[in-house]
């Protein structure tokens, strides 16, 4: 068999994803089940450029500054957007001052724009992974998280601070 089928049954193989959900399981104290985490991609959209985006992130396969660095590839280890701390994947999607203002203001967006995100509180894990305790998203909500991070990851390559006003016009 192969395809797309193929490699989501191999995506989804419990020890393909033992090496990354251990690293996870080292930043975040308790997740919820790891299926829903690798099918939430899936069942979001069908742009296989932002699962395979939201993939490469889950299996912490996004080279960052950090990891290009200890391959001789960058000059520094330090963030894109604020060059004060090592540049991982929870710094440049969650921990940044500079993605902070842009998540403060993506969330204040999504409380303007909908009546069902008045309670809306962003969270490290349901940014990156796009599930949190307690919390239930729809797929709308989904969708805009995944563009956020792509957006935030695309400002990355272009070495340009991501900015609510060019994520809503996209």
């Amino acid at each position: 068999m192969c395809g797309p089928k193929a490699v989501y049954a191999f995506l989804l193989k419990s020890e393909f994803m033992h090496v990354s959900t251990t690293k996870w399981r080292q930043h975040f104290d308790d997740l919820p089940d790891w299926k829903l985490i690798f099918c939430k991609p899936i069942k979001t959209t069908p742009d296989s450029q932002l699962r395979w985006f939201q993939f490469r992130l889950l299996y912490r396969l996004l080279p960052t500054k950090k990891f290009l660095h200890s391959r001789k590839l960058a000059d520094s280890a330090l963030c894109t957007f604020c060059s004060m701390e090592e540049e991982t994947i929870p710094h440049l999607f969650w921990n940044c001052c500079q993605v902070q203002t842009f998540w403060m203001a993506v969330q204040s967006w999504l409380r303007d724009k909908c009546s069902n995100c008045a309670t809306l509180v962003l969270s490290e894990t349901f940014v990156l992974l796009g599930v949190a305790n307690n919390f239930k998203s729809d797929k709308v909500i989904d969708l805009i998280m995944l563009l956020a991070k792509f957006h935030i990851y695309k400002c990355r390559l272009q070495e340009t601070c991501p900015e609510i006003q060019t994520f809503i016009r996209l």
